[in-house]
């Protein structure tokens, strides 16, 4: 199932996800006493993870059991500048009273990123539930679209595009000329709920050819989770889109 959720603003857009967090977090926790999301890296999310942490919302969701995984990060140091995990810790985690025991960052300083993502998979694996098809299942995945259509670190023309036996690897971004890790869409694609949130009119014409024109082959277009996908859309982002679609609230 797909919903497409159309805000006004950026800010409204914070908003309906952090509801929508909040939602899923009671759900997960009345049916099995923990709330597992992965999160998103880049610009957009980090608003969202500000207004989690704000007095609106910090005393309403049970952070002690709530596990933060991250589906992606760059091969960087945690505490880089252009590191995800540093990105969340500081608009969020550092914020709220969670337990260290309770984050899991990806790391990318083992010996190899190969090993990095063999180490994460260990740790999805031994602290989430699995599926009938034996693949670890994540409450909430939260996702960005990139220009190009990327979400997580899958880019157009990537190898990892082609992965289907590890749940996170490597993947050489060229148009970066840099190395990422990455979960993969069969990890993806047995969340329960996965949100993606689109913001600003520079994303206008790729959601469109996403959502409407279904043409280009763009990676976020292969996000088809089993269990429920979400668009959560700001105004400029939405420009765009048809009326019956941005009928949908």
């Amino acid at each position: 199932m797909v919903d497409i959720s159309i805000a006004k603003s950026a800010d409204e857009l914070f908003q309906r996800v952090a509801d929508y967090w909040r939602q899923l977090a009671k759900t997960a926790l009345r049916d099995h006493g923990k709330f597992h999301v992965a999160l998103a890296g880049g610009s957009t999310p980090r608003g969202l993870y500000r207004l989690l942490a704000s007095n609106e919302y910090a005393n309403q969701i049970d952070w002690q059991h709530t596990r933060f995984y991250f589906g992606d990060e760059r091969a960087v140091p945690l505490d880089h500048e252009q590191s995800n995990f540093r990105m969340a810790r500081e608009a969020m985690l550092d914020k709220l009273v969670i337990p260290a025991t309770n984050i899991f960052p990806l790391l990318t300083d083992l010996d190899n990123l190969d090993n990095s993502a063999r180490h994460y998979e260990k740790i999805l694996r031994r602290e989430l539930p699995v599926d009938e098809h034996d693949i670890p299942v994540i409450d909430l995945i939260l996702l960005g679209m990139g220009d190009d259509g990327h979400t997580a670190s899958l880019f157009p023309g990537s190898t990892i595009l082609a992965e289907q036996s590890r749940l996170v690897a490597p993947v050489f971004v060229e148009k970066l000329q840099s190395w990422r890790l990455s979960f993969t869409y069969p990890l993806i694609n047995h969340a329960r709920h996965v949100a993606v949130m689109v913001s600003g009119k520079s994303k206008a014409e790729k959601l469109k050819e996403v959502l409407v024109d279904k043409t280009g082959g763009n990676p976020v277009a292969r996000i088809q989770p089993l269990g429920e996908l979400a668009w959560f859309v700001d105004g400029d982002a939405a420009s765009l889109l048809p009326a019956d679609l941005t009928k949908t609230k």
